[in-house]
Order: C-alpha cells, then structure tokens, then sequence
C-alpha cells in the first residue's frame, strides 16, 4: 500500500503558489509522489470548501481535521499512516495517523527550511516510517490469526504479490520463491521491483494488471519486456486498440485479455478492438460500468472483418446509457441489443460466452431475432451462459419468455449448452 499525502493550499497566500509551481511540481518530486504516495490535494481558499473537507474528513476518518485553517499555514502536507498497533485505545477513536510534514516554508517536525532537496527528503523518510508500521501491522496479523506458513502460502498464490506483502509483509517472499508459485502482480513500480526481485525471478510473474491513462502510459513500456512468462494481463480504461496492442506486444505468451471499464464505453469501440485484436488473444474478459450504444458514424462495420482467434468471450455489464436523437428516445433496447450481438458475432469461432447484466436491462436480451443470429452465425459456440444480477425471474412473463429462447436455442443447435444464473 501506499501512504495518502494531503496537500492543502489557499490563494490567498503567494507562497501556496510559489511552493506548487517551483517545488511541487518539479520532476523529480512528481516522479518519486507518483510512485510512492496517493496525493489528495484540497484549496480551502473559500468557505465551502472548508466546510467539506472537515465533512469528508470526518465520514473517512471518523474524526476531525487535526489542523486550524488559516491561509497563513498554507501550504501544508499532512502525511496519513495506519495507527500502530502499541498506540490503538479506547481513547482514540481513528484508527489512522496524522503527521504535518510541511507548512508554510518549513518543515515541521525537522524545522528545516522548505525546498526540493529537503521536501524531497522528508517524503522519502515518511515513506520508510510507513513502510516499517505496515511491515509491523503485518506480523501483528500474522500473530493474531495463529495461521502457519503453508496456509498463508497458499492465500498469497490467489492475490497480486502487491497485496500478499501488505497482508503478510515481505517476510513471505522467499516462501512463493522456494515453492516457484505463480504469482500477479499489480502496477509494478521500480521500487516495488526492486525489493521483490531480490527475492524471486521475473519469470514466476504470469500475471499483470496495469492502469492507462489517456495518452501516456503509467509505466515506462520497455520495462515490461522483463515479464517473459505473462500469460494474463488486466488493462485499467484503456484508450482505445492501439494503446491495447502497445502492451500487448510485449508478451509473446499472453492469452488471455482483460480490459475493465469504470467509466464510460461505447459498443461501436469494444467492437472496432476486438476485430483488431493481436491473433494471440484466445480469451477476452471485459468488465464497463456503463456502456453507450453509439451509433456507426463513418461505416457499419463488416461482418468479414471478424476476429478468428477469439474462443472465450466473457462480459459484463453495469448499466446501458441510452442513446438520444433529436432530443427522443430512439429504439432504446433494440439498439443497446442488437450493438451487443454485433460484437459478440465479430468472434466467429468462439466457443464460449458469458453474459452478465442487471435485472433493469434483462428486458433488452428477450430479442429471439438477435439470439437466433448469434447461433447461427458462431457455428463453434459450445456453451452460453447468460447470468442476471437481481431477481427479475419473479415475474411469470419473463421466466416463460426466457426458458422460450432457451427452448428455441436447443432447436437451432442442439450441441449448445445454454446455462441461466441468478445471483
């Protein structure tokens, strides 16, 4: 994990500004804050915003911003740490861990003037002194559950190597090295490196999880030719299908592509990347909150361009953003429907597929037309599964609506297994 630095700053003073521009924002600490820090910057210059931060302080916290606000103090750098166990109480009501590192042009717990040197400095000390309490809250856990080491082996092989030595501290690194476990590892840093590859070889990482953003890497691309045996990899909001294939293109043995949403995606652009796709993706997870059925507005896109590499195909949805035309709603399900099976039929020799949706779109999937094209047109799918979160299947008309499609799917192609969850 990493420690949250809270930087609060006020207009009012022209040190705020001088302190964000020349000493902040310098390289080199924004290069050593993105690594090591989760920066939570806040202005208090009015009212209102005073107001909220105190509240959000609260409701995260469960106690009250341990700083008076005045503009005189600006700016600040407050570093937060999970409490040590030897300081828990029935007095203390949070269980974290306050440290004013900067305000106004000094330092506070060395009294050093304020510049890059020393800023930069104190950040890498109250990094180590996080490190050392997580490291101690770790064996503190280790001791309290009484679990031995074959057992605690055996819950680190199902969690990134990041989360494994938060819970159990780096003490377990040698253990997932003596027994060669397979191991993911989440948005590799180079420190993080580093420490771990003292330990094990590159070679036992099959998995990655990395974060985009748009236009510029997190990470720097080449470095990630030193996973030579990643066969998953999880991409964070990529931008579109050549960012996806810019990282792809290190893993010569990569299978198996995630690609996880959590804003905004349109069908139209899920569609275009999967056409696109490297040859080696055999399997493909896509997780969107939201998905939009944009329309087609250069060409419909042809059913000759497909993928062919594709065999499992698995996913998941959170809600469709209907579209709007001149101001009406035009064909809603039939729209968000017909773009989901469009991009479902761009795999040709998929095998299996997985749906899932929640109770307020399983209206939409009642379509016969679109389940009757997506049989007809995937000649190799073996098994369909379509999982519903919620409890729609009260209703009799939906329940008997949905066991017809079924019915009628046995009756195009017998050989398909066609599967209903409700969770």
């Amino acid at each position: 994990r990493k420690p949250v630095l809270v930087y609060i700053h006020h207009d009012k003073t022209l040190l705020s500004h001088i302190f964000c521009s020349n000493i902040l924002c310098c390289n080199s600490i924004i290069k050593y804050l993105n690594e090591n820090y989760i920066v939570w910057p806040w202005d208090i210059s009015s009212e209102s915003n005073r107001t909220k931060l105190k509240e959000i302080w609260k409701e995260i916290f469960s106690d009250q911003f341990p700083c008076f606000f005045s503009y005189q103090q600006c700016p600040m750098l407050i570093g937060i740490m999970q409490r040590p166990t030897g300081e828990k109480g029935w007095l203390i009501s949070s269980e974290y861990k306050y440290e004013s590192l900067v305000e106004w042009n000094m330092l506070t717990r060395s009294s050093w003037k304020l510049n890059r040197e020393t800023l930069k400095k104190e950040l890498i000390i109250f990094k180590k002194e996080f490190d050392d309490n997580e490291q101690n809250l770790s064996y503190n856990f280790i001791r309290k559950t009484g679990l031995c080491w074959d057992v605690i082996l055996e819950i680190a092989q199902y969690l990134y190597v990041n989360d494994a030595v938060n819970m159990f501290s780096s003490e377990i690194l040698p253990f997932l090295h003596r027994y060669k476990a397979r191991l993911h590892l989440f948005e590799p840093s180079y420190e993080f490196n580093k420490m771990i590859f003292r330990t094990f070889n590159p070679e036992q990482i099959v998995s990655l999880c990395l974060r985009t953003i748009r236009y510029l890497p997190m990470i720097d691309l080449p470095s990630l030719a030193i996973f030579t045996e990643i066969i998953s990899l999880t991409l964070l909001n990529p931008l579109d299908i050549e960012q996806i294939n810019e990282y792809v293109k290190y893993f010569s043995k990569l299978n198996y592509l995630t690609l996880y949403y959590d804003d905004e995606v349109d069908l139209y652009s899920l569609n275009t990347s999967i056409r696109q796709l490297s040859i080696q993706i055999k399997r493909i997870k896509i997780h969107c909150a939201t998905v939009i059925p944009r329309p087609y507005y250069n060409r419909p896109l042809k059913m000759t361009d497909t993928n062919t590499t594709i065999e499992h195909f698995d996913i998941s949805i959170g809600r469709f953003l209907l579209n709007f035309k001149n101001n009406r709603l035009y064909n809603p399900n039939l729209s968000c429907l017909k773009k989901l099976f469009d991009l479902m039929l761009s795999m040709e020799n998929v095998r299996h597929i997985r749906v899932v949706i929640n109770e307020y779109h399983f209206e939409q999937m009642l379509y016969e037309n679109e389940w009757k094209r997506l049989v007809e047109k995937c000649s190799k799918l073996k098994t369909l599964t379509f999982e519903m979160i919620g409890n729609m299947l009260e209703g009799n008309q939906f329940r008997t609506k949905l066991l017809e499609i079924k019915n009628k799917i046995h009756d195009w192609n017998s050989t398909i297994n066609f599967r209903i969850i409700i969770v």
